[in-house]
């Protein structure tokens, strides 16, 4: 796999890649296996054994039409990262991604989904034990 450090058709910034990129190659449960398109990182997760796609974008509310056209242009998306700690997703983008099995987490969010076995589906609590999702208008 080409290291893949070109233009992007998503305006995904170079800073937010390599965010991304030290995120997961220090993950404790995750191996980068390669970096192509620019934004697409494929990793294995040591404990589950298993081979994801996970797709860098750059929102700051991720809308259902920007995870369609994510879906579209790389159909083996197992995971959408829409950026930092103040990004999140629409409803309707939460609700197709968890139906169609596929997790959407900012940067507060990822590190739990990929250890988690039934990664689409992780759920983040506050402190009170409450949901935390990034779910934004």
């Amino acid at each position: 796999m080409s290291n893949g450090n070109g233009a992007n058709d998503f305006g995904v910034s170079f800073g937010r890649i390599m965010f991304l990129q030290q995120v997961l190659s220090t993950h404790s449960n995750v191996t980068v296996l390669g970096r192509h398109d620019d934004i697409v990182f494929d990793i294995r997760r040591n404990r589950q054994g298993d081979v994801l796609s996970v797709v860098c974008v750059e929102a700051y509310s991720a809308s259902l039409e920007l995870v369609m056209r994510v879906v579209q242009t790389f159909p083996e998306v197992a995971v959408i990262f829409v950026g930092g700690k103040w990004n999140g997703y629409t409803r309707e983008a939460y609700e197709f991604c968890e139906e169609h099995k596929i997790g959407i987490y900012n940067a507060g969010e990822i590190a739990g989904g990929l250890h988690s076995d039934s990664f689409w589906n992780y759920e983040k609590l506050d402190d009170e034990g409450n949901l935390a999702r990034s779910i934004k208008a």
